[in-house]
């Protein structure tokens, strides 16, 4: 199962459980109070945003791209598993059948 990560609604989601409120944040990573609800709308933010968010919140949202991509890896590596037990049938001759039966 692919999971999807939006980063602004995680950062909304920390932000209110960790009981404060968006012009904390907005002092705490010094800028103004309407880009944290821009920040909110955002599916993704550059790096060096998100860290010092995560100095703030005091949470390495890093680690929520750590866990997805973990598992995007072991994925991709059961599907290359899968892939290699198929028998490759370009290596039979073309009369692969008639060696079966005999």
């Amino acid at each position: 199962m692919d999971r999807e990560l939006h980063i602004g609604d995680l950062i909304r989601k920390k932000l209110k459980d960790g009981g404060q409120k968006e012009e904390w944040l907005a002092k705490q990573i010094n800028c103004q109070n309407s880009n944290i609800s821009k920040i909110f709308k955002k599916p993704s933010l550059n790096s060096d945003l998100l860290l010092e968010i995560s100095v703030a919140l005091e949470e390495n949202i890093h680690q929520y791209y750590t866990d997805i991509y973990h598992d995007k890896m072991l994925k991709k590596k059961k599907n290359q598993n899968r892939q290699n037990k198929c028998p490759n049938w370009t290596e039979f001759s073309p009369n692969w059948t008639e060696k079966l039966y005999n």
